[in-house]
C-alpha cells in the first residue's frame, strides 16, 4: 500500500502521521488519507513515539550533565581553601558528582553483553548447572575424598 511513498523515509511518514493523529485524526482516518492500512499507521505512530522519546531522553540526559556541572564547580571551589588545604567532604562530593555524570552518559555500560564461558573469550552454551545435596549439605563422596571429616 504505502510502495507509492517509497521514496519518504520512514522519519518523514511517522512525522506526516503523527502530526495527523495530533490534530485527532484516528489511525483508520489517518490510512484511509494516505491509502494504507491501520497497523501501518500504528506502526509509524509507534516509530514517530520512540523518535520523540529518544529526543526526550537526551534532552533531559543533556540538562542533568549540565546541573552536575554546575554543582562540581561550586564544590571545586569549596574543595581548596586560601591556605591550599583540601575540604574532604567536598572532595567526597565531587567524586560522587562525577560518578553520576558518568552512570547517566552511559560510561559506566558493561563492555559486553554475551554469555561467555569463565576465560571470556568464547561464548557460552547457556547450559547452568546446579549441586544440591539430599541432605542439605555438601556431600563428601561427591566432591572429593580430602574434604571428608
Amino acid at each position: 500500500m504505502l510502495e507509492n511513498y517509497d521514496d519518504l523515509e520512514e522519519e518523514r511518514l511517522a512525522g506526516m502521521f503523527s502530526r495527523a493523529r495530533a490534530k485527532g485524526y484516528s489511525p483508520y482516518e489517518i490510512a484511509c488519507a494516505y491509502g494504507c492500512t491501520r497497523d501501518e499507521v500504528k506502526h509509524y505512530l509507534a516509530i514517530a513515539n520512540e523518535s520523540l522519546e529518544t529526543k526526550n531522553l537526551k534532552k533531559l540526559r543533556r540538562l542533568e550533565v549540565e546541573k552536575l556541572n554546575q554543582l562540581e564547580a561550586i564544590a571545586m571551589r569549596a574543595a581548596v581553601n586560601e591556605q591550599g588545604h583540601f575540604n574532604q567532604q567536598a572532595t567526597k562530593s565531587i567524586i560522587s558528582i562525577m560518578q553520576q555524570r558518568a552512570r547517566i552518559l552511559g560510561m559506566n555500560a558493561p563492555s559486553k553483553m554475551a554469555l561467555t564461558s569463565p576465560s571470556g573469550k568464547r561464548e557460552a552454551n547457556g547450559n547452568v548447572m546446579f549441586y544440591i545435596p539430599s541432605n542439605g549439605r555438601d556431600d563428601p563422596s561427591v566432591i572429593g575424598s580430602e574434604q571428608q571429616t
